[in-house]
């Protein structure tokens, strides 16, 4: 067992196992004319999160949880961009590059 963390360190964490499965995700794509749809994400399984070091800041792990639903929803709307018009790629590169703006700030 650790020792509890010393004053003003942030508690680390191990997650075994992360899975999410029937999630959905609505998009709704502005550069589109506004064209919406609803999408279901695949099955997301992260296993040993913070496994081998110190373990995750809840910080790290809402990163790491939020970069699997971002890829996978990245996929889904790539996957029926073919639905959406000639426009569609360019729009999911703008998506793609916004998303991962994101995850690296």
């Amino acid at each position: 067992m650790r020792p509890a963390p010393a004053a003003g360190q942030t508690k680390k964490i191990q997650v075994d196992d992360f899975l999410v499965t029937g999630a959905k995700v609505h998009v709704h794509l502005t550069d589109l004319g506004g064209k919406e749809m609803t999408l279901s994400l695949p099955e997301i399984h992260l296993t040993d999160l913070g496994k081998g070091t110190d373990g995750l800041t809840p910080a790290d792990l809402t990163r790491a949880m939020l970069k699997a639903v971002s890829t996978a929803t990245i996929k889904a709307v790539s996957a029926n961009a073919t639905d959406l018009g000639k426009d569609a790629a360019e729009s999911v590169d703008k998506i793609k590059k916004g998303v991962g703006g994101l995850l690296h700030k």
